[in-house]
């Protein structure tokens, strides 16, 4: 009877563990700063889904939303929403772009449209305080890098 019951309760654990997020993905939570002082990220998780906002700095010290992402775990497999915000003309466009992630590594391909094409995030081996985000785009070979820097404290 008492394997039964272990039976059971192993089962029942078994489709809740395989909808939570990696642990490498939790690790984004909290205020990221780019390096080159043009703006932050901000990331946060709630219940299973990570989600994130890019804001930028512009030169007369205005913050502006340029980026919201949305990060799940669908299928054994981490799914990255991404909408982009760009201004042209007078008016605010948005692009919204899913992109699919690889088993083992926090690296998304995307498989729909035009424009990105991989998004790799890598945090630092020995500071955990650091990450690197390599943007592929389509037709062009070299990466664009970008260099985060993990803040304590929030920005307003």
């Amino acid at each position: 009877m008492k394997r039964i019951l272990m039976f059971l309760f192993v089962l029942a654990a078994v489709p809740m563990l395989s909808a939570q997020l990696p642990n490498r993905v939790k690790k984004l939570e909290g205020l990221w700063e780019y390096r080159e002082g043009s703006g932050y990220e901000r990331w946060r998780t709630e219940g299973e889904v990570m989600f994130g906002e890019s804001f930028r700095v512009n030169k007369l010290g205005d913050t502006l939303v340029a980026e919201q992402f949305e990060i799940r775990y669908i299928n054994k497999r981490l799914v990255l929403n991404l909408k982009a915000y760009h201004i042209v003309g007078d008016s605010l466009a948005m692009k919204e772009r899913t992109l699919i992630g690889k088993r083992r590594k926090m690296e998304f391909s995307n498989t729909s449209s035009i424009g990105i094409k991989t998004m790799h995030f890598k945090l630092g081996f020995f500071s955990k305080k650091r990450l690197k985000l390599f943007v592929y785009y389509e037709g062009i070979e070299a990466p664009q890098k970008l260099r985060l820097t993990k803040r304590e404290n929030e920005l307003r």
